[in-house]
């Protein structure tokens, strides 16, 4: 049985740490931050090229925690589930929200940002987003948003078969170059 409830009553939202201007990396940074650029297209977090700031800029309430799930809430909006991959220091820019599940609510972060990226998810997003030219939410809105949360085995099974999907689609795309390669030898070798 499905029970709706508004995301403020799942978890703490919070916007990430606001810098005065661009977020830049100085060397020898032990503080990593997260930005909506460092959330790729199919909402898998990336690494490799996040921003490393002063670590003097921490403050311990905005450090993220494995579970918080990252989201971009301007332009193309599109949420994340932290797992420590930038650890032991690491907080999200700005742009974006920070949402915390609470321990009680029995939810799954990933469920939850499957959701926000879903079909489902993004018209209900529409729905309490500011109306202008581009997507943007702000908290207040966002804690508006109701989200259906089926049973924890529902959750689960969704939360694998999206990862299978994801899966899927990463070999096929690995197939796709492999093909364009192989193709491209053949040209090269008639040339």
């Amino acid at each position: 049985m499905n029970r709706e409830a508004a995301l403020e009553d799942i978890c703490k939202i919070r916007v990430g740490h606001a810098f005065r201007g661009r977020v830049e990396s100085t060397s020898g940074g032990g503080l990593a931050v997260i930005q909506p650029r460092d959330i790729s297209g199919s909402a898998k977090l990336k690494v490799g090229g996040v921003a490393q700031v002063d670590l003097s800029l921490l403050k311990p309430s905005q450090l993220l925690c494995s579970g918080d799930i990252l989201l971009a809430g301007r332009g193309r909006i599109c949420a994340t589930v932290y797992r420590d991959e930038c650890a032991p220091h690491c907080i999200a820019s700005g742009a974006l929200f920070v949402l915390s599940v609470l321990p009680s609510m029995g939810v799954i972060p990933e469920f939850i940002a499957l959701y926000l990226n879903s079909h489902e998810g993004h018209l209900a997003l529409s729905r309490v987003g500011a109306r202008t030219t581009a997507a943007f939410l702000n908290r207040s809105n966002l804690k508006e948003v109701e989200i259906p949360i089926p049973d924890m085995p529902t959750q689960q099974n969704l939360v694998a078969l999206n990862q299978s999907k994801q899966r899927f689609l990463d070999l096929t795309a690995r197939k796709a170059a492999i093909l364009d390669r192989l193709i491209g030898s053949q040209f090269d070798q008639t040339a």
